[in-house]
């Protein structure tokens, strides 16, 4: 019989067990416990990821993943914002100064220093093979849209994001995300016939966003085809 693999550990507060656990669905605690594991266990109150690897992490579809931390949200343990693009989640810590008592694994947390996932300057400047430096184009706001809405890793595909992002720049990108996000057309429409529909890839964004378009465009109208007329 094989049990955990080592003795490291996330703190979770015991009020998520004690006063929590008992009325949350299965999607609310599995949401809670990967954002308790991605912030408390390393060291920090927010994190930055998308529904779409969300919903792989707690094995949720996105909708379910959406739906669970909608639940977290209006519950008051979680806030929702936006941080280059892609979905910022926090951890809400009611009295900071019990933690900041009993441990100092969330010192820096607690005080407002909280590691930032952006990359910073000297992320971005890559030695070239002479020794010297060249600076990476700034990515554009299509660029993290896309990358919010499908979950796409940028450090593993940054240039085939950036190719779709330069093939969308004709659409707006808060419409592109309002699209295919949960709730929008892509899951609304697109996918309204799937029991478990998923984000889409890159390619489903290219290959869809013109009817997204035309769909809001008509309000979800069909045209009319006339067929059969007969003219004087």
């Amino acid at each position: 019989m094989s049990g955990f693999e080592s003795p490291n550990f996330t703190m979770i507060p015991n009020d998520f067990f004690d006063k929590h656990l008992p009325s949350m669905s299965d999607a609310e605690v599995r949401v809670m416990c990967v954002m308790l594991r991605e912030t408390f266990g390393y060291q920090r109150n927010s994190k930055r990821i998308s529904i779409r690897n969300l919903a792989r992490a707690t094995g949720l579809s996105a909708k379910g993943a959406w739906n669970g931390a909608e639940k977290a949200i209006e519950r008051g343990l979680l806030k929702k914002s936006t941080d280059g693009g892609v979905t910022k989640w926090t951890v809400i810590v009611k009295d900071k100064s019990v933690v900041r008592g009993t441990t100092q694994v969330l010192n820096e947390v607690l005080q407002g220093v909280v590691p930032s996932t952006t990359p910073s300057i000297k992320e971005r400047v890559k030695e070239n093979k002479d020794g010297g430096a060249r600076k990476m184009r700034p990515r554009n706001e299509m660029f993290d849209v896309l990358v919010e809405v499908t979950g796409t890793d940028p450090k593993a595909a940054g240039g085939y994001i950036g190719k779709t992002a330069a093939d969308l720049s004709d659409y707006n990108p808060e419409k592109v995300r309002r699209w295919y996000s949960p709730g929008g057309w892509w899951y609304k429409v697109r996918c309204r016939n799937m029991d478990n529909p998923q984000p889409p890839t890159l390619a489903g964004v290219a290959k869809s966003v013109a009817q997204a378009a035309e769909y809001e465009r008509t309000g979800g109208r069909k045209p009319i085809k006339l067929t059969n007329v007969v003219t004087a």
